[in-house]
């Protein structure tokens, strides 16, 4: 069961779920994606909240809805510039962070370096 969590509406998380299950390549260009009523039961959720957050991929680009055959990840997205673009954000909001605690970069390479390390031992 996918747990929710309370401070976000529910289909900006379902939306969130499926966008990483794409960046981290579980879900592949052209496969086809469950139904809303299939998600909507392996969530336990409204279908219309599906519906919501399918909205959101399609207006995204990461899913493409191909008559007679549903909706299935966009093949033409390319989503490794996509990837690229969702990590520099994600950087982007880490270095604003470490900015406002005056944590230096020199810092910050040498922790991600080791704790790399670290987790591939």
């Amino acid at each position: 069961m996918y747990k929710f969590d309370n401070d976000t509406p529910i289909f900006i998380q379902l939306a969130k779920d499926i966008e990483s299950q794409i960046i981290s390549g579980k879900l592949k260009s052209g496969d086809k994606v469950s139904s809303v009523r299939e998600l909507a039961k392996f969530y336990l959720v409204n279908p219309n909240t599906v519906q919501k957050a399918m909205s959101i991929l399609e207006n995204e680009g990461l899913i493409e809805v191909q008559r007679g055959v549903g909706r299935t990840i966009s093949k033409t997205k390319n989503i490794e510039t996509y990837k690229r673009k969702y990590i520099l954000n994600e950087i982007r909001e880490f270095s604003k962070k470490m900015k406002l605690h005056k944590i230096e970069l020199d810092y910050i390479l040498n922790t991600i370096q080791g704790g790399w390390n670290y987790g591939n031992k």
